[in-house]
C-alpha cells in the first residue's frame, strides 16, 4: 500500500522481502501523465538502452523494464495506462530503495519504495 507523504509529495511504501506484484492505474484529470519516466535503484539510474529517460508508451503495450529486482510492464497501449509492477524476492542483506518517477516536466510525482 502506498501512502502519500505530505512533506515531500511522494508516495511511499514497503515491498515485502519475499517480493510483490501490484498494478497502478492513472485516474482523474491528469491520468494520461501516469507513466514511468525514470527509475533509480539504490542511487543508480536504470537505463533503457543508452538513455536515462524511459520512452513513453506508444502502440506497444509490451514495453518491459526489467532486471534482477523484477519488472515493470504496461498492460494498456493508451492512457489511462495500467502499469504492472513485479518485484522479485530480495535475498541480499542490502536494502533495495526504488525511486520511480511518474510523468515529466511540470507534472510529475515519485513513488519511493523500500524492500528489506
Amino acid at each position: 500500500m502506498l501512502v502519500h507523504n505530505g512533506q515531500t509529495g511522494t508516495f511511499d511504501g514497503v515491498i515485502p522481502a519475499n517480493g510483490s506484484i501490484f498494478t497502478l492505474t492513472g485516474k482523474g484529470e491528469f491520468s494520461d501523465l501516469v507513466y514511468i519516466s525514470s527509475m533509480i535503484i539504490n542511487g543508480f539510474p536504470v537505463k533503457v538502452g543508452d538513455v536515462d529517460e524511459f520512452p513513453r508508451p506508444a502502440t506497444d503495450s509490451n514495453i518491459i523494464i526489467n532486471g534482477d529486482w523484477g519488472e515493470i510492464q504496461y498492460l494498456t497501449e493508451n492512457p489511462p495506462y495500467i502499469i504492472k509492477f513485479k518485484f522479485n524476492p530480495n535475498y541480499d542483506d542490502t536494502l533495495r530503495k526504488f525511486d520511480i518517477q511518474l510523468g515529466y516536466g511540470y507534472w510529475c510525482s515519485h513513488i519511493i519504495l523500500e524492500q528489506p
